[in-house]
C-alpha cells in the first residue's frame, strides 16, 4: 500500500508541475522601454527588415519541461514584450522549432531583437500640390479618369486575434489617388491631403503606390508604415463603389476600407462579373483562415463564403480574399476579409497524414448545389490507394461520392481529422471507358507545407475530441466548419 501511494504522490507532483517557457537573451544595446502605443512588429523568417535598421540583440525561448502557455502566438507574444523592455520596436524571427510532442509540446523560436528608424517625413514622397488643383484635375480628365483615381476616406477596422474585440478608426487619412507622375499609366499614387496621424499630416506625402492587375478593378497596393516598413495588400472596388483591401498583421488583423468623395462614383465604370462557379471549403483557424482547392478560386473576382449548418435558407455568409495558392498542389488558403465576422470557436478537428487502404473515410460538401440546394451533404467509402493517377504519390484514391462542388472539402477520418482534400474525379471521357466513383484527394502534407508559410498560422494537430463518436454525431460538430465558396469572375 505504501508503495502505491508514493506513486500516486509522484504522479501528482508531474500533474501539477507545469511551469512556462524558458528565454535566452543576448542584450548588446538598449534603450528606454518602448511606450505601449506603439505596436512591436514582427518580421518572419522570409521577411525583410528595412534598411537602417538597429540590432539590439537576439533571444531563444524554449521548453522547460510540461511547459503551459507555449503556442505560436504566445512565445511571439513572450519575444515582443522582451523587445519592449530594452527599446525595440520590431523583432525578426530566425527560426521556428514545432511541437513534436516527443521532446516538446511547445513551439520554440530564435529571434532578433532590432530597432527601426524613426520615420521622417523627408524619407517619403512629396508631391507639391493642393486639394483644389487635384479637384481641377479630376474635373479636366474624367472622361478618362480609371475608378480608382479620385479624393477617398480611409476607415480602418482593428480586429485582436486573441479576442473578439473590434476597434473601428473612422476616417484617419483623406488621400487622392491618381496616375503616377499624372501620365496614362498603370501604376497610381495615392497622396495625403489631410490626416488625424502626426506622422502624416503634411499634404502632398505619398502613403501608397498602386499597380493594376490583370482584373479590373483590382490593385495592389503597398503602403508606406511610420516605421519604415511597408504593408502590401491588394484592393478591390465593388458594384458600391467602396475599395476594400485586408491586412494580416502580428497581433490584429486590419480591414482598410476606402470611401469615395469626389468624383461621384460612376457605376457604370465597374465591370460586370464574367461568370459563377462553386466549390467547398473548410476553416482551419479560430480567426477565419479557410482551404480549399486553387481551381475552386482561379481568376475571382470575388469570394464569397456561406455557412449553412443549420440545414435551413438561414445562413451566414463573408467575404473572403486569397492569402496564398499552391497551383501545383491545387490548394488555396483564404482568410475572411467581412465586418460582420466574429471568430469560430475553437476547431475541433486536426491534420493528419495518418491513412491505410481500406480505412473509412467520409466528405462534408456543396456538391452541384444550384441543383440539389445550398445545405451541405455527407458522402461515405473508403481509401482505395495511397497513390493517384499514374502513382502520383500526392493523392489519395477514395471511393467517397462526388460531384462537381465537393472540390476543396475536407476528406475526414472516422476520428473526425483531416487527411485530405477533395481534388477531382475520373471520368468516361478521360480514360475512354465507363468509370464509376474513382476520386482523388490530395493530402495533407502539403497543406502543412503552405501553412508553414504562414507565419502566424500553424497546422492544427489532430484531435481526440471526435475519436469514438457516431458519424452524425461527428457531422453534427464537423458541419459549423464547412463552408460553400461561391465565386464570380
Amino acid at each position: 500500500m505504501g508503495r502505491i501511494k508514493r506513486i500516486f504522490v509522484f504522479g501528482a507532483l508531474l500533474l501539477f508541475s507545469a511551469c512556462s517557457t524558458s528565454m535566452k537573451t543576448n542584450i548588446e544595446k538598449k534603450y528606454s522601454p518602448t511606450p505601449h502605443s506603439q505596436n512591436i512588429n514582427v518580421f518572419g523568417i522570409n521577411d525583410e527588415l528595412p534598411t537602417g535598421f538597429e540590432k539590439l540583440g537576439n533571444l531563444k525561448i524554449r521548453d522547460t519541461g510540461f511547459s503551459t502557455g507555449c503556442s505560436l502566438d504566445e512565445v511571439v507574444s513572450q519575444a515582443q514584450r522582451k523587445a519592449r523592455e530594452v527599446g525595440g520596436n520590431a523583432i525578426k524571427i530566425t527560426k521556428i522549432i514545432e511541437p513534436d510532442y516527443f521532446v516538446s509540446t511547445c513551439y520554440r523560436i530564435d529571434a532578433l531583437i532590432v530597432r527601426l528608424k524613426t520615420f521622417e517625413k523627408s524619407d517619403t514622397q512629396e508631391i507639391n500640390i493642393t486639394e483644389a488643383e487635384l479637384i481641377n484635375y479630376f474635373d479636366e480628365n474624367k472622361s478618362n479618369l480609371k475608378p480608382i483615381e479620385g479624393i477617398w476616406n480611409v476607415n480602418s477596422r482593428l480586429s485582436a486575434k486573441t479576442s473578439d474585440q473590434t476597434r473601428l478608426i473612422q476616417n484617419r487619412y483623406k488621400i487622392a489617388i491618381i496616375k503616377k507622375d499624372f501620365e496614362d499609366s498603370r501604376n497610381f499614387k495615392a497622396i495625403i491631403i489631410s490626416s488625424e496621424d502626426e506622422n502624416w499630416d503634411k499634404t502632398g506625402l505619398v502613403k501608397a503606390n498602386l499597380s493594376s492587375t490583370a482584373y479590373e478593378d483590382t490593385y495592389t497596393t503597398k503602403w508606406i508604415n511610420a516605421n519604415g516598413t511597408k504593408s502590401n495588400s491588394t484592393f478591390s472596388i465593388n458594384e458600391n463603389g467602396l475599395a476594400k483591401g485586408y491586412f494580416d498583421k502580428s497581433n490584429f488583423n486590419e480591414e482598410m476600407t476606402l470611401v469615395k468623395i469626389y468624383p461621384e462614383f460612376d457605376s457604370n465604370k465597374i465591370s460586370a462579373p464574367k461568370g459563377k462557379a462553386s466549390g467547398t471549403g473548410f476553416a482551419i483557424s479560430k480567426n477565419g483562415v479557410i482551404v480549399t482547392n486553387y481551381h475552386v478560386i482561379k481568376d475571382a473576382n470575388d469570394i464569397e463564403l456561406i455557412f449553412n449548418s443549420s440545414g435551413t435558407k438561414q445562413s451566414q455568409k463573408y467575404k473572403a480574399e486569397v492569402l496564398l495558392n499552391d497551383k501545383s498542389n491545387d490548394i488555396s488558403i483564404l482568410k475572411i476579409n467581412d465586418p460582420s465576422f466574429s471568430n469560430f470557436a475553437e476547431i475541433p478537428f486536426g491534420i493528419t497524414s495518418t491513412q491505410e487502404i481500406g480505412d473509412d473515410v467520409y466528405t462534408i460538401g456543396y456538391p452541384l448545389n444550384e441543383i440539389m440546394g445550398s445545405n451541405f451533404k455527407l458522402s461515405k467509402g473508403v481509401i482505395n490507394s495511397k497513390t493517384g493517377i499514374d502513382d502520383d504519390a500526392r493523392y489519395l484514391q477514395v471511393s467517397v461520392p462526388v460531384q462537381p462542388g465537393n472540390s476543396g472539402g475536407p476528406l475526414f477520418n472516422m476520428n473526425g481529422n483531416v487527411i485530405g482534400i477533395i481534388t477531382s474525379s475520373l471520368n468516361d471521357e478521360a480514360v475512354k471507358t465507363k468509370v464509376e466513383n474513382v476520386n482523388y484527394a490530395i493530402k495533407t502534407d502539403y497543406l502543412a507545407i503552405m501553412l508553414n508559410m504562414l507565419p502566424d498560422i500553424s497546422k492544427p494537430e489532430p484531435s481526440k475530441d471526435l475519436q469514438g463518436k457516431k458519424l452524425s454525431d461527428q457531422v453534427d460538430v464537423l458541419k459549423k466548419y464547412v463552408c460553400l465558396i461561391n465565386v464570380t469572375y
